[in-house]
């Protein structure tokens, strides 16, 4: 797996929107809070466009401000503004070979963990979930997620998670295990199963979080990874944010339940309450790199290959 090189202040970031559209009046405050983080913005030309309503331009709009700010030597880091839907529509439009060549920062997540299973296991780079410009930045960019994310940024040899100091990281099986993360958003590595893209977990740490699912949504898009084999070659598993996933009904079994049902049996280390996902505050991962998880302690340490 390949680091991309390290952003540095006053480098250039180009922001784009691979996926569903921001309202107008944010694409000038998103180049303002990014120039605010000391780096000069490129603005792609999906961020001020809409198609159908529920895509921020057509498919080709979308891909080609991938594969331009990819393939230019001005463009030093890639943010995405918004996730939504619509990711997945520009995956065969992509320049992979391109990319391949020109690894870069990427940081994106939610309807964006499709191209990081892209970027991550056809073009072997190193991306980052994280916040996005418009959806996470510009309003609630608070210090433990901006403090993590620049950190995640510019690790150098290692990194150690941080949970917030009021969060502390649960577990549910304990153990140690050992290899590259992968992983998103749950209900988008479910749909992955069958593509060119589908999620590869054998010798991995998964990471998954998600957003707006009932508890029972959230077993059956589990009981889909696991019935694909995807949960049974995991060296560990890290539950990131499941945000406002409720029970749908009295009586229903909680998100805590959901996980000692489908995953403790399973017997391999995982731990929960990690603060990565929709919610806020929310940290950033280095998606590829080497993680460390010691599930029996909570700690979580990436490092460069």
């Amino acid at each position: 797996m390949v680091f991309p090189k390290t952003l540095k202040k006053g480098d250039t970031v180009g922001l784009v929107a691979p996926a569903s559209p921001i309202p107008k009046e944010n694409i000038s405050r998103c180049r303002e809070v990014v120039e605010s983080l000391g780096f000069k913005v490129i603005m792609g030309r999906s961020v001020d466009k809409s198609y159908l309503g529920y895509l921020s331009g057509d498919d080709d709009v979308r891909a080609g401000d991938m594969n331009e700010m990819f393939e230019s030597k001005d463009i030093d880091g890639i943010f995405c503004v918004r996730g939504g839907y619509g990711s997945c529509r520009i995956v065969d439009k992509l320049e992979l070979d391109i990319i391949r060549a020109n690894p870069k920062v990427f940081v994106g997540y939610s309807d964006v963990t499709i191209l990081h299973l892209v970027f991550n296991q056809i073009c072997n780079m190193i991306t980052f979930h994280g916040p996005m410009v418009s959806s996470n930045m510009i309003s609630e960019f608070d210090d433990y997620t901006r403090k993590s994310f620049m950190d995640t940024l510019l690790m150098q040899r290692e990194l150690e998670f941080q949970n917030p100091e009021n969060k502390r990281i649960m577990t549910l099986n304990e153990g140690y295990g050992n290899g590259a993360l992968v992983g998103g958003n749950l209900c988008l590595l479910a749909t992955s199963i069958g593509t060119s893209y589908e999620l590869e977990t054998k010798g991995k740490i998964l990471f998954l979080e998600e957003l707006n699912e009932v508890t029972y949504k959230v077993d059956r898009l589990l009981q889909q990874l696991k019935h694909s084999g995807k949960l049974s070659e995991v060296k560990g598993i890290i539950l990131g944010g499941f945000e406002k996933c409720n029970p749908e009904h009295e009586g229903d079994a909680t998100l805590v339940e959901v996980f000692r049902d489908v995953i403790k049996p399973l017997n391999i280390p995982t731990v929960y309450n990690v603060e990565v996902g929709h919610g806020f505050p929310t940290a950033s991962l280095p998606l590829g790199a080497r993680c460390e998880l010691d599930a029996t302690n909570g700690k979580i340490r990436f490092s460069r290959y």
